[in-house]
């Protein structure tokens, strides 16, 4: 077979797969959100009583954010108890303002100096907050989230408590100035992995966490300190999912858009710099796993559909289905050529950062460490 030719066809191949994956997991997340909603929202004493819940946030410069997150948290009706803990992580607006105005009861509030020598900033605030937390659920909220409703809190641990799982990642509801951005990543995520396998997913590259949002049972984080053991990673979120699918806990999907929405960023340009941090490490960390991603992805999103066009329809398809699941704007899904655009464009951007060691985030460098499967 002619070498062109076995490369176009491994590429559709490999797209169809992605989109019929992509049709399968929406079609399973909404199926199993419908479900645990009806078995657990207006559940008894029967069902056993509602976990106390530990809600921990990191917060660098997040003024705006946090307001936004400390009001939705607080007009929660769960059914348990729970306690939100925050971790100002040196931040230079008026981020402790915000926490020091906050007189309930349930907020646990510190302020730190900046992580020490071989963390992240994140991971080291996470660390840090669960220090003495001994509640029964741990659910861990980036500060640009908000709960969309008074009952979120309840629905989305009614929908951890029916998966069984020890440890579930939340599907948002995304909202801001960087869909074009954020749309691709969230398409890829849906596409590329076998969610619908739950509990069976068989590698740990294929496992991860939504550092947005993601919950775990609070004896099995005390055990496993995940945190501790990704302390210098900038992907922290996709590291404690294959750390802990190796210590026995497959992250399990959930699909908590009807109870978390994410305000990503203002505008296309700060989405940029966020992406910029990191799309090095997504690549591998290293520039021989960088430079091969970057020649695959090509491939499959410019090269291969130029020579089939069918493979475009593929593409396209593939998009109308996660962003439609997703519940973005239509102009986003109308612009998704432009969004495989800047995909490409962002690996070599954060590759060149990242060599230079001008990759930096709110006002931090940021060094990329190699990824490990």
């Amino acid at each position: 077979m002619d070498a062109t030719l076995w490369a176009t066809t491994s590429a559709a191949v490999l797209l169809v797969t992605m989109l019929l994956n992509a049709v399968v997991n929406v079609s399973w997340l909404q199926i199993s959100s419908r479900v645990s909603s009806n078995a657990d929202l207006n559940a008894g004493p029967a069902s056993g009583p509602w976990p106390d819940v530990d809600v921990f946030i990191p917060a660098r410069n997040e003024e705006a954010n946090l307001k936004r997150l400390l009001e939705s948290l607080f007009g929660q009706e769960y059914a348990g108890k729970f306690r939100v803990h925050v971790h100002d992580d040196a931040s230079e607006d008026r981020t402790w303002d915000v926490l020091a105005a906050c007189a309930d009861v349930r907020l646990r509030k510190e302020r730190g100096e900046g992580p020490p020598a071989g963390w992240m900033g994140k991971v080291y605030a996470l660390y840090r907050l669960t220090r003495g937390a001994e509640g029964a659920c741990y659910l861990f909220l980036d500060a640009d989230t908000e709960l969309v409703d008074r009952y979120a809190l309840h629905r989305l641990v009614s929908k951890f408590r029916h998966s069984g799982a020890v440890l579930g990642t939340g599907v948002t509801r995304l909202r801001g100035g960087g869909l074009l951005l954020g749309s691709h990543i969230g398409g890829v995520i849906l596409s590329a992995i076998p969610w619908w396998l739950g509990k069976s997913l068989p590698t740990s590259s294929m496992a991860g966490v939504n550092g947005q949002c993601w919950l775990m049972d609070g004896a099995a984080y005390r055990r496993t300190e995940p945190h501790l053991h990704v302390k210098g990673e900038v992907l922290e979120d996709i590291h404690i999912g294959r750390y802990l699918f190796r210590s026995g806990y497959t992250p399990v999907m959930l699909n908590a858009q009807t109870e978390v929405l994410v305000h990503m960023y203002d505008d296309l340009h700060d989405a940029w710099l966020g992406y910029r941090k990191n799309a090095y490490a997504i690549s591998g960390g290293t520039p021989f796993r960088a430079i091969a991603v970057f020649a695959i992805y090509v491939w499959l999103v410019v090269v291969a559909p130029v020579l089939a066009p069918g493979l475009a329809v593929v593409l396209v398809g593939t998009r109308f289905v996660t962003d439609r699941f997703l519940g973005l704007p239509w102009w986003v899904t109308l612009m998704a050529p432009v969004s495989y655009v800047l995909g490409g464009l962002i690996q070599v951007s954060s590759a060149q950062a990242h060599f230079t060691g001008t990759a930096q985030w709110k006002g931090r460098q940021v060094a990329a460490s190699a990824m490990k499967p």
